[in-house]
């Protein structure tokens, strides 16, 4: 059986000491199962972490490209990694209920985002951690959506929507 080699490279947009500039990374192949990524997060290591939506996992690659570990998570979106090394990862099982789960530097759970149970968001297809550690949640289905904002935390501290014509659609 012939091997086919598939490589994915990505460009990463990296700000060191207020100079962004991009540099290419080759972040795995097919042989290692990376088939359809969806979104990307990048930590201070360089470490990358790709959602595959359709496969239900992370896959976690070191800053050289190579795999690290897979992480199984039902229907991975958004993803971003936090400065303290927080993992948090959107899902999108269903059309509402659905989940930001949080995990350790280590992979290893440390719950969902927000308070009670596992579930609260429509579909978290986008998530992005500013430096004092605020998560900001894009929630939407197309038609509600709305962006939420958590204290680091992780409670609710503010949502953005709008109604009417000046509601927001699919930020």
């Amino acid at each position: 059986m012939k091997t086919v080699k598939i490589m994915i490279l990505l460009v990463i947009a990296v700000t060191m000491a207020g100079a962004a500039f991009a540099a290419p990374v080759r972040i795995g192949s097919l042989e290692q199962g990376l088939e359809s990524p969806v979104r990307v997060a990048v930590d201070t290591q360089g470490n990358v972490y790709v959602t595959e939506a359709f496969r239900g996992r992370v896959v976690v690659f070191d800053v050289n490209g190579n795999y690290r570990a897979s992480l199984s998570v039902p229907r991975p979106l958004g993803i971003a990694v936090a400065p303290n090394g927080l993992l948090y990862v959107g899902t999108a099982v269903g059309r509402k209920n659905n989940s930001v789960y949080v995990f350790n530097p280590d992979l290893t759970s440390a719950g969902c985002l927000g308070s009670g149970a596992c579930a609260g968001f429509i579909k978290p297809i986008d998530i992005t951690v500013d430096k004092a550690g605020r998560i900001y949640v894009v929630d939407s289905d197309g038609g509600v959506s709305a962006v939420k904002i958590y204290d680091p935390s992780g409670a609710l501290s503010a949502t953005i929507y709008g109604s009417g014509a000046s509601r927001l659609r699919l930020p």
